[in-house]
């Protein structure tokens, strides 16, 4: 405790500040007749009666011993901090001049002496004095603390500076040591009857040259001052009660004399005198001062009114200065943060504010804003950063961020872990404390503003977040997470957002409403893929294939509605009667491909070959062959003199020619998988369908639409082709807890990797991104037997063969199917026993409202008559209708799951 008080300077300037500046004309004589008590609570000057002067004197000496700064501007022009008082020089220069700027009355016979109050001597000797008295006050103070008493329980009276006329009684006293509590001895060496000043510590004197030094204990006990084992009590009391008798029970005579001096500087009661307005020095004169009320407590945990108390304790690093400071009235610790700009920060605290509305770990923080210099102050939280954990240790608190990771992604908060894994702090119950919330919403974590890419209503964070090869640092904390677990965490969280977003500011409320719709239909879908038994890594690619195709705009133009004429009508119209909205180009719009002739032909002539030499010999289709040959012409006649891009198709398909060629006779070679060369279409956006603007963003994102296309052909030739098979084993793979022996006809595993190795990646980007098309055309279109809301579509089947349906007629039962089945929205096709599915969105796989070429129009499968949808019945319960008449039976179908449900 001493050696804290040592390092003080408060003492010191607390006793300075103390005192009552008292403007009265008294002499030294005259002020040496005043008691001790109102001498010792007072700030004063001999014959100076400015109050103003006195506060300004007094002002100055205060932040001197307080070593108090002020912000100045440098002759460059920089701005900096200097010390308000740092010298004696300087105190003198300023209180002179403030003197003599004030007019502070100077006798004409007195100026150029000491008692010229604008005389550098008059001003150095109170600065002396002051500074000496307060300083001397604070070592006493200190040397009254018990430890310090006790170790030092004394003081020896020493001379430090000569004088030409000392004084008797310190002549004879010199050397002696006496009990810092011997008041009557310290009280004597600074008697005022020896121009001393009436308290037991120094200065002893004007100009006594006197002073003290410590006498140890073991000293003190060898000159018997102090027995071993005495402990000593402080003597403040003591001289407390020194100072009330000085002031108490005074004569009529004195009370007179102080009146005629004072005037109405002070007041008397009951015997005693003290300085008007003065409570401590009524205290000292015994009077109870008038109760008051008390003020407010001061609450611990509250946070500080200014900023401008707050004492520094170190620099906490990061790009945008950090420092941690301590509030001297609590002791609280606090993350003092003005961030890279004033948008910045203000930015940074909204995040806070949303985090901790959502209940999310994050330090509470409060906001200092003058609108110029905004500053947040949050509390510091004791921990240890994440990634300075042992390893089970972080992954355990990665775990618990997990948990929330659903708000870190809604409000983009790319840095949330930080570069270092220092942006998270774990405490010592294992919790995760989210700290540094500077990359959130529109900023970046070092101030920058992000793009309109990357911030935005579309909360694809939900992935790139989780992906390290693009954010490394987040992708080391939630990489790997799956997507049902994101899902039940914005589930989670949906509780809370209506007043998360309240406490946002109203500008970003539209936009953080959005992305959280976005959101919480994303969990649903995906929650739906799990319901359904679909792995968490398809149900992933296809949720976020469909969030980057809301994003793309492809749906911007499509109908929310397409009806039926009449019961059983497979052709459906949007409100204008358009048929299939914008999902097909319109007679008048239709732009055919170029290369569409081109790419049928070859693709032909490969099939031909490739299938006889499957088969070991070569016995081709010889009119394929020659219709592919007769293309060569046209296309070197193209490669010399056409566009750029027709050049690129020539060169394209002649490849392929070459390839068939070169392939002819050898029945163990085979022509590589004919790709389609989709020339740029030249009509506007307004008369392109969604499917071609479709294409055009699979083709931008690494898909191909080609490769749908072809499926869609071969699933309509036979879903026994080798296409078809592919995409049901692709289906298979990516069913939990599903065996080829749970299905009819099972796919081979050589038919997906038939595809695969013809495309590359591109087969299952192409088929997911297809599967993401499908699940939102069913999500945004209202169309008979499709119940939106219970994210269910009516399907119609007819088994040709009755006994493969092992439910009795009018019963609900399940059977073995194939894994990926077509069946009819709108009314059954064949004769057979007829069925009815409630089919879950995500087990639908396609349906006949597309176009299978971008731009031509026509139908998707293998034909609009049989108003065909494919779907993954495994499982599913199946309503057993009988053997029904081959005649299409018109079928009305209600608009929700309560009219067909089973």
């Amino acid at each position: 405790m001493s050696a804290e008080f040592r390092k003080s300077a408060s003492v010191p300037a607390e006793k300075v500040g103390s005192r009552s500046p008292v403007s009265r004309p008294l002499s030294s004589g005259e002020w040496a007749d005043i008691p001790v008590a109102l001498r010792e609570r007072a700030f004063f000057s001999a014959h100076v009666e400015s109050a103003r002067f006195l506060e300004r004197t007094k002002a100055l000496l205060e932040d001197f011993l307080n070593e108090a700064r002020e912000e100045i501007v440098q002759p460059d022009g920089t701005g900096t901090t200097a010390l308000k008082v740092g010298s004696r020089a300087h105190f003198v220069d300023r209180v002179r001049r403030f003197a003599i700027e004030e007019g502070v009355p100077v006798p004409e016979s007195w100026k150029g002496s000491i008692r010229d109050i604008t005389h550098s001597s008059r001003l150095a000797l109170i600065f002396d004095i002051q500074t000496l008295a307060a300083q001397e006050y604070g070592s006493w103070r200190q040397g009254m603390q018990k430890d310090v008493l006790n170790e030092f329980p004394a003081y020896r009276f020493i001379r430090e500076v000569d004088v030409v006329q000392p004084r008797p009684l310190h002549v004879q006293n010199t050397g002696v040591v006496r009990l810092k509590t011997d008041l009557p001895f310290w009280l004597t060496m600074n008697s005022p009857t020896l121009g001393g000043f009436g308290v037991p510590w120094g200065p002893w004197g004007f100009g006594s040259g006197m002073g003290v030094e410590d006498v140890d204990r073991k000293e003190a006990e060898a000159l018997g001052l102090i027995k071993p084992g005495d402990r000593l009590e402080p003597a403040e009391k003591g001289f407390n009660d020194h100072l009330k008798a000085s002031v108490t029970n005074l004569s009529p005579e004195i009370q007179e004399f102080l009146r005629q001096k004072l005037g109405d500087s002070v007041k008397f009661q009951d015997g005693a005198v003290w300085w008007k307005g003065d409570r401590a020095s009524k205290r000292d004169a015994g009077v109870a001062p008038v109760p008051r009320r008390k003020p407010s407590p001061i609450d611990p945990n509250a946070f500080p009114e200014r900023l401008d108390i707050l004492v520094p304790v170190r620099r906490l690093g990061g790009s945008t200065g950090a420092e941690l400071v301590r509030d001297p009235l609590t002791g609280q610790l606090f993350v003092r943060k003005e961030g890279n700009s004033p948008d910045h920060v203000r930015e940074e605290f909204a995040a806070d504010q949303v985090y901790r509305a959502l209940g999310v770990n994050v330090p509470e923080a409060r906001m200092y804003d003058d609108g110029k210099r905004p500053v947040k102050l949050a509390r510091f939280i004791e921990g240890r950063t994440l990634g300075s954990l042992p390893p089970p240790e972080r992954e355990a608190a990665i775990l618990k961020l997990r948990d929330q990771f659903a708000a870190d992604a809604w409000l983009g908060n790319w840095d949330v872990a930080g570069t270092g894994l220092d942006n998270v702090l774990v405490d010592e119950a294992g919790t995760p404390w989210r700290i540094d919330n500077g990359g959130s919403l529109r900023f970046r974590a070092q101030g920058a503003r992000k793009t309109a890419e990357e911030w935005n209503a579309w909360p694809t964070d939900l992935w790139t977040m989780r992906d390290a090869a693009k954010f490394p640092v987040p992708g080391k904390v939630f990489g790997g997470m799956p997507i049902f677990d994101v899902s039940k965490g914005i589930r989670g969280l949906d509780g809370r957002i209506s007043a998360a977003i309240q406490a946002a500011p109203a500008e970003l409320q539209p936009v953080l409403g959005f992305r959280w719709e976005q959101m919480r239909q994303i969990a649903a879908k995906a929650l739906d893929y799990q319901s359904t038994q679909f792995t968490a890594s398809y149900s992933d690619e296809v949720t976020r294939w469909m969030m980057e195709l809301r994003k793309s705009g492809v749906f911007d133009r499509l109908s929310t509605e397409l009806r039926q004429g009449k019961a059983g009508d497979y052709v459906l119209n949007d409100e204008n009667g358009v048929p299939f909205d914008h999902l097909r180009t319109q007679k008048g719009q239709k732009h055919a491909d170029p290369s569409e002739n081109f790419f049928l032909v070859v693709s032909e002539a490969a099939k031909t070959i490739n299938g006889h030499h499957a088969k070991g010999d070569t016995a081709y289709n010889q009119g394929k062959l020659s219709n592919a040959a007769a293309l060569a012409p046209e296309l070197k006649k193209l490669s010399a003199s056409g566009n750029p891009q027709q050049k690129a198709m020539a060169a394209h398909y002649l490849g392929v020619l070459e390839g068939i060629e070169s392939a002819k006779g050898n029945t163990s070679s085979k022509v590589p998988f004919v790709t389609k060369f989709e020339l740029k279409s030249t009509a506007s956006k307004a008369q392109r369908s969604v499917i071609s603007e479709l294409a055009d963003w699979m083709s931008k994102n690494g898909g191909d639409w080609s490769i749908v296309s072809q499926w869609a052909g071969d699933q309509a030739g036979s879903s026994k082709s080798n296409g078809s098979k592919a995409l049901k084993r692709l289906l298979l793979d990516n069913l939990v807890g599903a065996s080829e022996s749970d299905f009819w006809d099972p796919p081979a595993a050589k038919n997906l990797a038939a595809m695969r190795k013809a495309h590359g990646e591109r087969y299952d980007r192409s088929m997911l991104m297809f599967q993401a098309f499908v699940q939102e055309v069913l999500g945004k279109l209202q169309f008979p037997g499709n119940d939106r809301n219970a994210r269910s579509v009516r399907i119609l089947r007819t088994e040709t063969n009755a006994g493969a349906v092992p439910i009795p007629v009018g019963k609900v039962g399940t059977y073995k199917r194939g894994v990926n089945e077509s069946g009819s929205l709108f009314y059954p096709v064949f004769t057979g026993a007829r069925t009815i599915t409630v089919v879950p969105h995500t087990r639908i796989t396609s349906l006949y409202f597309f176009e299978r070429t971008p731009g031509a129009g026509g139908d998707f499968l293998l034909g609009d008559m049989e108003n065909e949808a494919t779907y993954i019945g495994w499982g599913l319960r199946v309503l057993n209708l009988g053997v029904l008449p081959k005649e299409r039976v018109p079928m009305k179908i209600g608009s929700t799951r309560k009219e067909w449900e089973l």
